[in-house]
């Protein structure tokens, strides 16, 4: 979202949808310098490049039925 506004979806996903209904997973979030890495019980699962400067970002929300368990922050 950028100054409120959705931009376009992103559908790519680089392999099968890894979350099944009621089982635990690991989400890895990393932030690079020119796109944001997903990765999904240590598989790379999605990639998205920065719409805009990938610094400014401070927060994430997350919505629906999930229970979270563990928050790691790591800095490279």
């Amino acid at each position: 979202m950028t100054n409120g506004i959705w931009g376009e979806e992103e559908l790519y996903l680089d392999g099968p949808f890894q979350l099944i209904p009621g089982t635990h997973f690991d989400l890895m979030i990393s932030n690079r310098e020119d796109k944001v890495i997903i990765a999904i019980n240590g598989q790379p699962a999605f990639e998205y490049k920065h719409r805009h400067d990938p610094k400014t970002i401070d927060s994430l929300q997350i919505n629906g039925g999930v229970v979270l368990t563990s928050i790691r922050y790591e800095y490279k």
